[in-house]
């Protein structure tokens, strides 16, 4: 079925495209712009409606919706590992969420009449933050006793996780 393999050539793309990005803000922008831009999401919630009356369709679809959980898993632990991002949300929950949330807001969506742009605001609203950069370089002070000035240090912090 071509809704099923447009879902999954835009998901590609939009990784490709998110890849790109260097704040993890960016990248969830990227993401759900590239999603939320093309019409394959919405074709591909018909098809998942489909299935009711044409269960044969049915195992295509579960296969699709398996493998945008499994490849968005991939690719979104790839990036939290490349740049050192800390994942409010295990890897796994992140990718099904992305996922579940672009379906749900296309359904709603494409039921209202909603634009593009307002599906992916809301989105991204209800996505929320997904992650967050390494903490930059911080100032530490050394303090001395006496009279002498204080001595500065640049150090890292970690975040606890």
């Amino acid at each position: 079925m071509t809704a099923c393999r447009d879902v999954l050539y835009v998901a590609r793309a939009a990784e490709q495209h998110a890849g790109k990005q260097l704040s993890p803000a960016d990248y969830a922008r990227a993401l759900v712009d590239s999603v939320m831009g093309s019409d394959a999401v919405g074709f591909f919630v018909e098809a998942m409606t489909l299935t009711r009356r044409r269960q044969d369709l049915a195992p295509l679809v579960e296969r699709t919706v398996e493998r945008l959980h499994a490849e968005g898993l991939r690719a979104y632990a790839a990036e939290m590992a490349a740049h050192g991002w800390h994942s409010r949300f295990d890897p796994e929950t992140s990718a099904r969420r992305f996922w579940t949330i672009a379906i749900g807001v296309t359904l709603e969506g494409q039921a209202m009449g909603r634009s593009p742009d307002d599906l992916a605001a809301e989105m991204l609203r209800l996505l929320g933050p997904q992650a967050d950069a390494p903490p930059a370089a911080a100032r530490l002070t050394v303090v001395k006793t006496g009279n002498s000035a204080p001595d500065s240090l640049s150090a890292d912090k970690e975040k606890p996780q």
